[in-house]
């Protein structure tokens, strides 16, 4: 196992982002409501939190909805803190999804991850 961790930040509906991520495994599909709860917020509720709540949540968000520019910046920060290597990709259209991998001890600097076109992904 590669112990690869894969989280998806999309301006996507809860429900539509939910949806998505259990079809492409990001999460199970037999969750519990709390357990869906923890696995999935929207941006206002992960931007709503301090980086110390967020630090002292056992795991990050492995779903974001409804998302804006700057949750993305404090789900990186939150990866920094945890000692994360991350990589972010994206469609760049109306669908922004990024997806960040996540398998080791710091975040890539920005200046070596690229963003990818849709016709690439």
């Amino acid at each position: 196992m590669a112990g690869i961790t894969v989280h998806m930040l999309t301006g996507d509906h809860p429900a539509t982002a939910s949806a998505i991520a259990k079809e492409v495994g990001i999460i199970p599909r037999n969750l519990t409501p709390e357990q869906e709860k923890a696995l999935v917020k929207t941006a206002p509720e992960f931007d709503g939190m301090s980086d110390d709540e967020i630090d002292k949540l056992p795991q990050l968000p492995l779903v974001i909805a409804r998302c804006a520019p700057q949750t993305k910046v404090r789900m990186i920060q939150a990866l920094h803190r945890r000692k994360k290597y991350c990589a972010m990709t994206g469609d760049g259209g109306m669908l922004e999804l990024f997806i960040f991998i996540l398998y080791g001890a710091h975040c890539l600097p920005q200046s070596t991850t690229r963003r990818l076109s849709s016709r690439q992904i």
